[in-house]
């Protein structure tokens, strides 16, 4: 951008016996930011009563001072005049072709294709095109290319020249070209800097919305499972009261169908000999008597079997080591399916953990006598760094766990709550067609012994 100032000067100038009238034009350059770029001044004098001789020297004066101001603006400054047969050339160039260009003062005012030679090739189309829309309109011109100099350097040019019509029909460009590398090196590496910035930034936003995409998964995931876990539960508690109801309508066949039926032998017998008073014979009474025997008797083993099917009194007699060992004896024998019983290392000390491991064998016991149809089943106790590991693994034809046999799967569930009661972490792992395998992992603390009740 250029700014002009004119001031005229009322006063003449006297100089060497001559008088002048005199005026002044001052060129400014700003850049973008409004700072002064540059500029030059340029004085007129015009001669009111000089010879011949004395207008050659100013002449020449007038020159040599042109040439000097403008030697001293960074860039060149150049006259281009474009005659009325459309001929051109160079009138004037400054001496700082002589840096920017890399050629020669004299060469330039010679070869008016010289600067126009050095634009690279990418940039020649639109110079051109600037210039002849420059030219078509009669308007300013400015326009922004490179050039490789004699030495191999790249610069960037900023050109610019204002035209002015001469009485014989030619047109005069007068104009400035700059180097702007400095400039343009700092907008390139600007524009380098706001892309990667912008990539960046595009990255961020799509990590953002990844991230967002994730956890909204998550929370629906999370959601999801917990809905699972509560239905889950829901089912498990009704399970229980189910299996608590049939354990009761159990317990009440079994009085009924056993005690009752022996407590109903007992009270006819009584009542026959009653009846039949005295005399009664010793083989009679002693008929009576024995199958009172048989019928007392009979009611014990029911007892007992109740009590045992509700709670082994060799869990609390003599710890949960004897009630698995009887556990699996009793599975070995109802099923014809062998059951080993390893114990590797001391076993864990805790009373309350030893209820529910003994309650975690039954289970998985009754689902292979269900549903595994295996032929070989084995538990292995072991003991390591503060740990304690049950492993109870059979060879059956194994299930899909997504997909549990029918009646199985609040059973696994009570199992994995049983073994958190008491902070174990519970896996199951299942291999179709090739059995099953449980494992629970209990850390193990100062409490008492798990394998026996202390008051025993």
């Amino acid at each position: 951008m250029k700014r002009d100032t004119i001031r005229q000067y009322g006063e003449p100038i006297h100089l060497i016996g001559v008088e002048f009238s005199c005026d002044s034009r001052n060129i400014v350059g700003f850049d973008i930011a409004g700072g002064v770029e540059g500029g030059i001044g340029i004085w007129n004098f015009r001669s009111n009563n000089c010879f011949p001789e004395q207008e050659l020297w100013m002449s020449q004066s007038k020159l040599q001072l042109y040439e000097d101001l403008t030697a001293s603006i960074p860039g060149v400054i150049y006259q281009f005049l474009v005659s009325h047969d459309g001929s051109w050339h160079f009138p004037f160039v400054s001496k700082g072709i002589e840096t920017l260009f890399e050629v020669s003062q004299e060469d330039a005012l010679h070869d008016a294709d010289i600067m126009t030679s050095c634009i690279i090739m990418e940039d020649r189309q639109s110079h051109r095109e600037s210039v002849e829309h420059a030219v078509r309109n009669f308007i300013p011109w400015h326009h922004e290319h490179r050039i490789r100099t004699n030495s191999g350097k790249l610069k960037w040019i900023r050109g610019t020249a204002v035209p002015r019509l001469l009485p014989d029909g030619s047109v005069l460009w007068s104009g400035m070209l700059d180097d702007i590398t400095e400039l343009m090196n700092l907008k390139l590496a600007y524009t380098s800097q706001n892309s990667i910035l912008k990539e960046k930034i595009i990255e961020l936003t799509r990590a953002e919305v990844a991230l967002t995409i994730a956890r909204d998964n998550l929370e629906n995931l999370v959601a999801e499972r917990t809905l699972k876990l509560e239905e889950e539960r829901r089912g498990y508690t009704q399970h229980l009261l189910d299996a608590i109801e049939q354990e009761r309508i159990r317990i009440a066949r079994e009085l009924h169908d056993d005690i009752g039926q022996s407590l109903t032998l007992l009270a006819f017998d009584v009542d026959r000999i009653q009846r039949e008073a005295l005399p009664v014979t010793v083989t009679a009474i002693s008929d009576s008597l024995e199958g009172m025997s048989v019928s007392i008797n009979k009611m014990v083993t029911t007892v007992q079997r109740i009590c045992s099917n509700l709670r082994p009194a060799l869990l609390d007699d003599f710890g949960f080591v004897a009630a698995i060992e009887w556990e699996c004896e009793g599975f070995s024998r109802r099923s014809g399916v062998p059951c080993s019983v390893i114990w590797k290392g001391e076993l864990c000390q805790n009373y309350h953990c030893g209820t529910n491991i003994f309650r975690i064998v039954q289970e998985s016991l009754n689902n292979i006598a269900k549903y595994a149809h295996a032929t070989k089943v084995s538990i292995v106790f072991t003991r390591s760094r503060g740990r304690q590991k049950i492993v109870i693994r059979d060879n059956g034809l194994g299930f899909n766990p997504d997909i549990p046999p029918k009646g199985s799967g609040y059973g696994i569930i009570g199992m994995r709550e049983r073994a958190t009661s008491i902070g174990a972490l519970f896996n199951l792992k299942n291999i179709m067609g090739k059995g099953t395998v449980i494992t629970i992992d209990i850390p193990c603390g100062n409490k008492e012994p798990c394998g026996a009740h202390t008051d025993h």
